[in-house]
């Protein structure tokens, strides 16, 4: 399934072994924002590595499912650097 992964961390260090964990899964599409393809083990794995990462009082991860008709309906405008996206995805 995919997954959209943010996060708002405070710490530098924290933040940025957060973004090394989450790069091991997908890949990156704004600073703070991953796609990954994840099974429920590598879902699970994730959430307890970042969640060893985190401080909870003041560090937000967030983790949106994406179902399949969710993902035909993706837009993205402007010119950013382009993601490889899976080939099932329909960008309109």
């Amino acid at each position: 399934m995919l997954w959209v992964i943010c996060y708002d961390i405070a710490k530098d260090r924290a933040r940025l072994r957060a973004s090394q964990a989450v790069l091991r899964y997908g890949e990156r599409v704004q600073h703070s924002v991953f796609e990954c393809h994840l099974s429920q083990r590598e879902l699970q794995a994730l959430q307890r590595e970042l969640g060893s990462i985190i401080d909870p009082s003041c560090d937000r991860v967030g983790f949106y499912p994406q179902c399949r008709r969710d993902r035909t309906t993706i837009r993205i405008d402007g010119h950013g650097p382009e993601v490889t996206l899976d080939e099932r995805f329909r960008v309109v």
